[in-house]
């Protein structure tokens, strides 16, 4: 240590030297901080520092290692495997490096070794469950999630749908049109982080949604008619649906069962001239429920009575034979009755 400069009016001054002598710190503890994180994720561990005084740490290099069950020879390189691994600072001069100091300005270190866990995550992905009106188009399914890690994004997904009792559908990615209750199941997801998949950081449960298609409906209008007197009517209907209305050609309908239609209080004895109220219920199908409101009307119009004249003879010349000479024969009498 030396002097230099002072000034004093009876004195000049004579300088020596000392020595300074700087010890070394008593001890440098770094202690890593144990990690747990779940398959695929990042691996950074954390460190505190004491007695590190004026130095400054600028990077640690870490040695995992991995022993019984988990087995991993010591490594500089991260374990990727679901275990248990110890993280070790296993050479100091070389794997701790100073942006300010060195290690040997420390008497003493000590280097507590860590535990890493690795562990694989837990992701729940549930169909979404979905009610429409038959005609409507399916919607695609979608879904929820628990359990996603954030930057982790699913890239595919399949849907099977499938419906048993009296909805009969055998499993099939299409999804079904018919009017019923249908399950829903995902499967096949892929799940990627930077574009690369990471299915293996997941242990992947899934759950099922619900397609319910409800039947629509058709509205069963009856069709104003005639019977002639005696004889059994029939009763044409036309099924309609949607707006604007738009006829729907029986044939058609999947399932179909015929409403049952009458017309009140007619028989076969009703008398000609009279109209009756027709009127329709039930009736079913597949994907239809009918709505049998509507009413028409039938009329009771007169029989057709044929009379046939029997064929006659005479001879030239005879007198002009009277009336009851010609015969004839009715027939087309209903009900059992007659002239």
């Amino acid at each position: 240590i030396t002097c230099s400069g002072g000034v004093a009016n009876n004195y000049r001054f004579v300088y020596g030297t000392g020595t300074l002598t700087v010890n070394k710190s008593p001890l440098l503890t770094i202690t890593t901080a144990n990690l747990s994180v779940n398959r695929g994720a990042s691996i950074t561990p954390t460190y505190s520092a004491s007695g590190l005084g004026a130095g400054v740490i600028g990077s640690i290099a870490y040695t995992y290692t991995g022993t019984g069950s988990t087995n991993y020879p010591a490594n500089k390189s991260a374990p990727t495997a679901v275990g248990s691994y110890s993280i070790t600072i296993a050479d100091p001069a070389s794997d701790i490096t100073f942006t300010t100091g060195v290690l040997s300005n420390y008497n003493s270190t000590s280097f507590p070794a860590a535990t890493l866990t690795i562990s694989i995550a837990s992701l729940s992905v549930t169909a979404n469950s979905h009610t429409i009106t038959f005609g409507s188009a399916v919607p695609t399914a979608g879904y929820s999630l628990s359990g996603l890690a954030a930057g982790d994004t699913i890239t595919a997904i399949t849907y099977t749908y499938a419906g048993s009792g009296s909805t009969s559908y055998p499993a099939s990615t299409t999804p079904p049109t018919n009017a019923g209750t249908y399950t829903i199941t995902p499967s096949d997801v892929t799940v990627s982080r930077s574009g690369v998949s990471v299915n293996n950081s997941y242990d992947i449960a899934y759950s099922t949604g619900t397609l319910t298609i409800n039947k629509a409906t058709a509205i069963v209008t009856p069709t104003s008619t005639t019977v002639e007197y005696g004889s059994s009517p029939t009763f044409p209907i036309r099924i309609t649906t949607g707006s604007p209305e738009a006829e729907l050609p029986i044939a058609s309908i999947t399932g179909y069962s015929a409403p049952t239609c009458s017309a009140n209080s007619y028989s076969v004895t009703s008398d000609s001239s009279t109209t009756h109220t027709i009127s329709c219920t039930g009736g079913s199908s597949t994907n239809y429920n009918f709505t049998t409101t509507a009413t028409a009307t039938l009329t009771v119009i007169q029989a057709p009575l044929n009379v046939t004249v029997e064929a006659k003879s005479l001879s030239y010349g005879a007198a002009v034979p009277a009336s009851t000479f010609y015969t004839y024969v009715i027939s087309g009498y209903k009900n059992s009755q007659n002239s």
